[in-house]
This record gives C-alpha cells, sequence and structure tokens, in this order.
C-alpha cells in the first residue's frame, strides 16, 4: 500500500491572479501547511494582503523569470516582513522575480526559516544546479529539536519539489543537510539583508 502511495506522487494546485502564466501566482499541495508565491517585481505593488502579512517566510530574488534559469543570478533570504524587506531591495539594482515561501497556519517559525536559509543556500553551493548564488556569506542557520528537524525537512523536501516541478533546477537533497546546531533556535540572530548586486546586460530594462 505504501509503495501504491508513493506512486501517486503529489497534485500541486497554481492559482494565476491575471491572464498571465508568469505574472503572480501561488502553488499549494494538499496536506501541505505552506504556500509558495511567485511574482515578477512589478507584481509586488499587487501581492494580496493575505500574502504580505508578517510572518516568517524564505524568499528568492532572481534575474531572469520564465523557464530557463541556467545561470541565472540568485538571491535566498528570510524575514518575518516580506513587505518591509521587499521594499528594501528594491532599492538595489534591479531583480526581476521572486519567490516566497510561507506556512499557511503559522506552523513555520523563525527558527525554521533560518534553517531553511542555510539549508538552501548549502544545497544549491553543493550542487550544480546552474544557479549563481549571491549570497557572500553562508547563513548562520538556527538549533532545531529533533522533532522541529523531521517538520522543516519535510518542508524543505516539498519546497525542493514545487521549484523543481515548475522549471527552476534544483538538485535532490544533501544527504546531511544543516544538521549541526548553529544558533540557539529561542534567540535567532537577526539577519540583515546583504546587498544584491545582478549583472545584468545593457538592454534590459531599468539599467
Amino acid at each position: 500500500m505504501n509503495d501504491d502511495f508513493e506512486e501517486c506522487g503529489h497534485v500541486l494546485r497554481i492559482h494565476t491572479y491575471s491572464h498571465n502564466p508568469l505574472g503572480l501566482r501561488t502553488v499549494e499541495i494538499d496536506n501541505w501547511s505552506g504556500i509558495a508565491v511567485f511574482g515578477r517585481r512589478t507584481d509586488l505593488a499587487s501581492l494580496p494582503e493575505a500574502l504580505a502579512v508578517p510572518g516568517p517566510c524564505l524568499y528568492f530574488l532572481m534575474n531572469k523569470p520564465g523557464p530557463e534559469h541556467a545561470g541565472s543570478d540568485l538571491y535566498v533570504g528570510e524575514t518575518e516582513d516580506i513587505a518591509r524587506r521587499m521594499k528594501n531591495h528594491k532599492k538595489t539594482r534591479p531583480w526581476t522575480e521572486f519567490i516566497l515561501f510561507r506556512s499557511k497556519d503559522r506552523s513555520l517559525n523563525r527558527s525554521h526559516t533560518l534553517w531553511l536559509e542555510k539549508t538552501v543556500v548549502e544545497h544549491l553551493r553543493s550542487g550544480d544546479c546552474g544557479w549563481s548564488v549571491l549570497n557572500r556569506n553562508t547563513p548562520r542557520g538556527a538549533h532545531l529539536s529533533k522533532a522541529d528537524r523531521t517538520l522543516v525537512r519535510r518542508f524543505f523536501q516539498t519546497l525542493v519539489h514545487i521549484l523543481t516541478a515548475l522549471g527552476y533546477p534544483f538538485a535532490a537533497e544533501p544527504e546531511h543537510a544543516s544538521e549541526e546546531p548553529l544558533q540557539d533556535a529561542s534567540n535567532p540572530v537577526q539577519s540583515t539583508p546583504e546587498p544584491v548586486s545582478f549583472n545584468f546586460p545593457p538592454s534590459l530594462p531599468g539599467k
């Protein structure tokens, strides 16, 4: 029975907010507490209030929207206030697309997103995913209990599944991703967004 269940795979539910399939859209999976939000830089102004409310989330900024992402610049971050963080990032050189992951029921806390941030950056740097990771330093992560680590690793696996299914190159999960206790989860270090610098060809808008 377990084998039959595994063969069923996952059903991704994609909701587009306009007639443009590459515009603002959300992705959900049944029985998953998270939600993924995909959009372009110009979609930030129309981000629904329900998705922009303060709360821990993991986000990606990249410089090339669409299905072909090989060689794209990518920045990975985490925040408890996505609206404020995006305003800060808009002051840097242009990025063209964002992806954010958060929970729908607040089961994802700050320590979880700190762990995810570190794990994703290590994951991208350890594999041949085709991304140029702009994070200058490896995030500090967070120390999690075994139960929390099990929960957030499943969230990470679902995150990888969604990104890969939608055409964003992601390798398999590293065998021992972010196992080491790097920080006390009861007192996570407040992260400051790094300056993001993208290399754009002169023909792109905004240059």
